[in-house]
């Protein structure tokens, strides 16, 4: 990336663990090419973790979410690629 020059977003496949309440990992999952992915999930609070790539690069920050009885929700992942 040069200074100036636009840097746009694009889907990333990323591997994904989801942790509840209680602190322990009930899913771990791999979203498509195309950044897609669903977990089904029971009723309650978890954490969304987004894993980093080797190194470190790119990172994105745990979501913490609530999924309501008989519903999917949805979360859209921003990873950092260290880029500036």
């Amino acid at each position: 990336v040069q200074e100036g020059l636009e840097c746009p977003d694009a889907p990333l496949a990323a591997d994904l663990e989801i942790v509840n309440s209680s602190g322990r990992v009930v899913a771990r999952s791999r979203s498509a090419e195309d950044g897609a992915y669903r977990i089904p999930l029971a009723a309650g609070s978890y954490v969304l973790t987004p894993l980093p790539g080797e190194a470190g690069l790119p990172f994105a920050s745990p979501i913490p979410f609530e999924v309501p009885q008989g519903d999917w929700v949805t979360l859209d992942i921003t990873y950092d690629s260290g880029i500036r």
